[in-house]
């Protein structure tokens, strides 16, 4: 059964609305009535109801004025505003306070009305699906980083109040990533699953805990002004990690390191504190595993390796220990070679090949992004440069873009003068960003994407579905291609939810004109299902690692050479058939 709340001051209507529903055969509605805004917010609140009629035109006040009290309230259950005035401000302004449609009582019907209210109930629930994946780890279900610094901050402004405390832990597993280099991916992923059950179950109800990203979780302990109660909780969590974890075949023995910052004393707002507890959990970790330890001000001193890795770096750009390697990217429908992602590494003296995770944020933090963007770039701009004078195949490289390089406001500038010093096009590159980076400053990011996409540079998001997932970005800023976040394809063989998911976005980046790819790829069912669901374009182990320079050029070569046997193929066929005729 459907309930649908109409707020209508006039009686016939209520009527006439109801003969409409009852003469729907397919669906059973069940209709209320309110005729004034005040009983409707009463109603409203109650949430009984799966969709709300709004008449325009009310006793005291406007369907509009209703519809924005709503938003402030951020009411999710669908609302269609009810007009007898052909007036397309007021139907643009319904939308803007939430409206999920609009109807003109002079075409009502049963067969209109029934579509309408099905239609507005299918959206909010497609949204809120959206919004749990932006909200939400898709691998264990845990709330997200996102979200985890939202419900910290308003745990903060409750504790000023009541003057308690609470408390931020900060979680790393010991040795993970031995396990999931040696054993793979999929097992690592079923070992994170596993560790955030287990936490689930040792930790209250009334806690908070996150995925934080990779093997990291947060947990938040709120309203408790006992140190041993936070302490007894994480000694809890260390002893049911150190429980040997079956996974398949493989009896995993792993522990975890623990930070704990306290609010006020170890910070007075979310970045403080998950910063002393992420510095205290490291402390943890160096000092004696599988413990934890709480955030002390000499723990800063710390840093100073971070510092020292910080100063290698800076040296890292000037001595050219910086590399490219580049991960292949093949069209699905042909099979063939059409692009590939630039990926930073790091050559290190002593340390060997260095993937971004080693130095992306220390890079960040000390303000060498836009540096190293622009070497990245420059550097791409002289590769492509070089299969150009090799007659080797066009191909467009990605390359990741910073928010920090967006806001310098000179990226496009920097990126055609790059272009031009090696006689190259817009069409050689594409610019990849992240759905925070589209949000940050999202009126000035507009601004300079704009700029870029008016230069002729394709604009792709990057890892979709695991950062903000709103579809209003969609449509706001200037996007023509999706990546789909490997998190979904890994499982889309196995996980239905997975898969509907993809075939979604992919169907829905289709009708916005996008081209698709998806990331994370690594076997011939994940492919097959991706080809039956139209998907563009595939990056994965499937296909290839990221590559070297020279191991990549070579791939270029044996493309050329593929495609000039498949020409010569065709040519020799074309001549038989036509002596043939003869």
């Amino acid at each position: 059964m459907i309930k649908v709340l109409l707020i209508d001051d006039d009686e016939d209507e209520f009527i006439l609305t109801r003969s409409l529903l009852r003469a729907v055969y397919t669906t059973d509605y069940q209709l209320d009535w309110v005729d004034n805004i005040q009983q409707a917010l009463e109603k409203i609140i109650e949430q009984q109801h799966d969709v709300y009629l709004i008449d325009y035109k009310l006793n005291d006040g406007t369907g509009l004025e209703l519809l924005e009290r709503c938003k402030r309230k951020q009411i999710s259950t669908p609302m269609i505003l009810l007009t007898n005035i052909n007036n397309p401000d007021i139907d643009n302004q319904a939308m803007e306070f939430g409206a999920a449609d609009f109807l003109p009582k002079e075409e009502l019907s049963k067969t209109l009305l029934d579509r309408t209210i099905r239609h507005a109930i299918e959206r909010v629930k497609s949204q809120a699906k959206l919004v749990h994946m932006a909200t939400h780890d898709a691998l264990t279900g845990l709330i997200n980083r996102t979200l985890f610094c939202q419900l910290l901050e308003s745990a903060i402004f409750r504790t000023k109040r009541n003057t308690n405390k609470l408390a931020v832990m900060f979680l790393d597993l010991d040795r993970f990533k031995i396990i999931n280099d040696s054993l793979g991916h999929n097992i690592g992923d079923l070992l994170l699953k596993a560790v955030a059950q287990r936490l689930e179950n040792v930790l209250r109800e009334e806690d908070v805990i996150a995925r934080f990203g990779g093997d990291e979780f947060t947990v938040l302990i709120e309203s408790t002004n006992k140190k041993t109660q936070i302490e007894n909780i994480a000694n809890k969590i260390c002893q049911k990690m150190s429980t040997v974890f079956i996974i398949g075949d493989h009896d995993l023995h792993i522990t975890i390191s623990i930070g704990i910052a306290i609010y006020p004393e170890a910070g007075t707002n979310s970045l403080t504190l998950l910063k002393n507890a992420d510095t205290a959990m490291y402390y943890s970790k160096q000092s004696c595993r599988n413990s934890f330890k709480h955030f002390e001000p000499y723990m800063n001193t710390d840093m100073n390796k971070s510092l020292m890795i910080e100063q290698e770096f800076r040296l890292a750009i000037i001595k050219n220990e910086l590399r490219v390697h580049y991960q292949p990217k093949k069209e699905v429908k042909s099979n063939q070679l059409i692009g590939a992602e630039a990926l930073i590494r790091w050559q290190h003296a002593e340390r060997g090949l260095l993937a971004p995770i080693d130095f992306l944020q220390i890079a960040k933090e000390a303000g060498l992004l836009v540096q190293m963007g622009e070497w990245v770039i420059n550097k791409v701009c002289e590769d492509i440069h070089s299969w150009r004078e090799l007659d080797l195949p066009t191909v467009c490289i990605a390359i990741n873009i910073a928010s920090e390089q967006i806001k310098t406001k000179n990226l496009a500038q920097m990126l055609c003068k790059a272009l031009q010093e090696k006689q190259l096009t817009p069409e050689d590159i594409e610019i990849e960003l992240t759905e925070e980076t589209l949000i940050q400053n999202s009126e000035e990011n507009h601004a300079e994407l704009d700029q870029l996409r008016n230069c002729g540079f394709k604009l792709a998001i990057d890892d979709f579905g695991t950062g903000y997932s709103s579809l209003s970005y969609l449509k706001y800023f200037p996007i023509s291609i999706l990546k789909i976040d490997q998190c979904f394809i890994q499982d889309i063989t196995t996980n239905p939810t997975d898969a509907a998911i993809t075939k979604s976005v992919i169907d829905m980046a289709h009708n916005l004109n996008m081209i698709t790819i998806a990331e994370g790829v690594e076997s011939e069912e994940q492919l097959a299902l991706l080809t039956r669901f139209n998907c563009d374009q595939i990056q994965g182990y499937l296909y290839s690692k990221p590559l070297p320079l020279t191991d990549f050029t070579k791939l270029l070569q044996d493309s050329n050479i593929d495609q000039e046997q498949k020409m010569s193929t065709d040519i020799f066929n074309k001549t038989a058939l036509f002596f043939a005729s003869k």
